[in-house]
């Protein structure tokens, strides 16, 4: 974990006995003072950079030396910490502690490093904004006391450090509750059979493949696998899901391109991953990056075709593979599948207690257009109908060019039909599609009608 040239000690890019001073040296800025940041202002200052590292704490370590506070030996963290620090002081970086970098103080620099680390994710539940549900860092850098009835939320790596420092300090009731299969899924192999072990031998109550439903007074209230919901007491409830913090990203790269984001800012993983994103980073520096604008509705437009091209190579492919299949069935397959995932998207933003042809006529709207299609949603004599209006469309276009009409609107049909299926699958409801104009029959639009018979 420590050393990263590790495998590749003949190459002298990677600086095993040094690195050669860059031709052109760079002002690089280095947000946040963990193992990622610390490992890139290490590398870009040996390179010969001017290289400044922000830390908005009072000390170096980022969420290691949160870690290091953990039982059964994560002291030895603080080592790795120490060890980073020195390097930085011995290799030049301008290390500026309790300093939260801004687009205000961090000047101009050639290139930045965004290392801000991991912040603390909550579930989207009902009274999870209650007072007495913590986050984990907080617990463990000794902020925030807890209540004897303990439930942690998560249990990755920093969900059993607190179980574990609870364990410890004794006195504590634990349960942890995590949707996988099992625990510290994100810990060494070497390492987490010894946890499980210390849990296990210290009781803590271990809910997994259960998802939290709601914190409802004192208790969390978890479905198991059976669907059966529990009701866990807590006193305390500890926030251990953790999610990617690189808010400043967007702001940054209005400063320089040359924006690199690396460590749990990119995602949440181990210590290894940190480092070894962090001497890359550092090795980078020297990489000159342009800032190529396109339009948003451009970069939609080239989506489009890609996607559509993409589906023409597939069915070119299939039909060669299976020359016994009808090229419709395969196409008729294709859009049936693809309708089932389009409409697990949609049924996260339909609402069933409302009217729903007018939602899943907007919803089929919105797809077309970002498809680059020439579609539009017009309202029927009430809330139980609507219609969906195509003037152009690139699909018959790319059928008419490459002479295979005969498949066109067969193909659309089984889309739209089959996505409205599947809502009324999951609603059950009995919503109905229609197709009542067609381009591959001559006909000036497609329109299709969407509606909900009287009863």
């Amino acid at each position: 974990m420590v050393r990263p040239t590790l495998g590749h000690e003949g190459d002298p890019k990677w600086g095993y006995y040094g690195f050669e001073k860059s031709p052109k040296r760079k002002k690089v800025v280095v947000i946040g003072g963990g193992p990622a940041g610390m490992q890139a202002a290490i590398v870009a200052a040996q390179k010969g950079h001017k290289v400044t590292l922000f830390e908005k704490k009072a000390h170096l370590g980022g969420q290691l030396a949160t870690a290091a506070k953990g039982p059964f030996g994560d002291d030895e963290f603080t080592r790795l910490i120490n060890f980073q620090g020195y390097m930085c002081r011995k290799s030049g970086v301008t290390v500026k502690l309790k300093t939260e970098a801004k687009a205000a103080n961090i000047g101009r620099p050639d290139a930045i490093i965004l290392a801000s680390g991991s912040i603390a994710a909550p579930p989207a539940i009902p009274g999870i904004g209650q007072k007495f549900v913590v986050k984990a860092h907080d617990v463990l850098d000794g902020k925030v006391k807890p209540g004897k009835k303990v439930v942690v939320l998560g249990g990755g790596g920093v969900g059993v450090s607190v179980a574990q420092f609870l364990l410890v300090k004794g006195g504590f009731s634990t349960s942890i509750v995590d949707e996988g299969k099992k625990l510290g899924r994100d810990i060494n192999p070497s390492y987490v059979w010894r946890y499980m072990k210390k849990l296990k031998e210290g009781n803590v109550n271990m809910l997994t493949s259960c998802k939290v439903k709601e914190i409802k007074g004192k208790k969390v209230v978890v479905v198991n696998p059976d669907g059966k919901e529990i009701a866990v007491p807590a006193d305390t409830v500890v926030i251990a899901t953790m999610k990617s913090n690189k808010e400043l990203e967007a702001v940054l790269k209005g400063i320089t391109p040359n924006v690199r984001v690396i460590g749990d800012a990119e995602s949440p993983r181990r210590a290894h991953n940190a480092i070894m994103e962090g001497y890359r980073a550092g090795m980078d520096v020297d990489i000159e990056t342009v800032a190529i604008e396109i339009p948003l509705e451009k970069r939609f437009g080239i989506l489009a075709q890609i996607t559509r091209a993409t589906h023409f190579a597939w069915r070119e492919a299939a039909t060669n593979l299976a020359p016994n299949v009808k090229p419709y069935d395969f196409v008729k397959l294709f859009w049936e599948i693809t309708a089932r995932d389009t409409a697990k998207g949609y049924l996260r933003q339909l609402d069933p207690a409302k009217p729903l042809p007018r939602q899943i006529a907007q919803s089929l709207v919105w797809s077309s257009v970002a498809m680059g299609e020439d579609a539009k949603l017009v309202l029927g004599k009430d809330d139980n109908e609507a219609f969906v209006i195509h003037d152009g469309c690139p699909w018959f276009e790319w059928h008419e060019r490459l002479k295979l009409l005969e498949e066109d609107q067969p193909g659309c049909d089984a889309w739209f039909i089959k996505t409205v299926e599947h809502i009324n699958q999951k609603f059950g409801t009995n919503v109905k599609i229609e197709t009542l104009k067609s381009l591959p029959n001559g006909d000036d639009t497609c329109t299709r009608r969407i509606w909900v018979e009287k009863k």
